[in-house]
């Protein structure tokens, strides 16, 4: 009786402890770029400006390209 029960508190840590695993994955930071119109460094300025937001670790728009790269923490987005 006490082995079932040790290897039941043991199952129930194990899943607690993945549990908790899988949701702090939603902690860490995630990337996504997509296209923005612009055409100059001041459009460059006031789109990187716009996205300062809480949980944007950075975000960096190329003029070339029109893509911005942006870095987040998305339990904060």
């Amino acid at each position: 009786m006490n082995r079932i029960y040790l290897v039941g508190c043991l199952l129930i840590g194990l899943f607690a402890s993945a549990i908790a695993k899988a949701q702090s994955v939603n902690t860490k930071d995630s990337t996504a770029s997509f296209k923005v119109r612009g055409v100059c460094s001041m459009c460059k300025n006031r789109i990187e400006k716009a996205l300062k937001l809480k949980g944007v670790e950075s975000a960096e728009w190329d003029i070339d390209t029109k893509m911005i790269y942006l870095v987040f923490y998305p339990s904060k987005i």
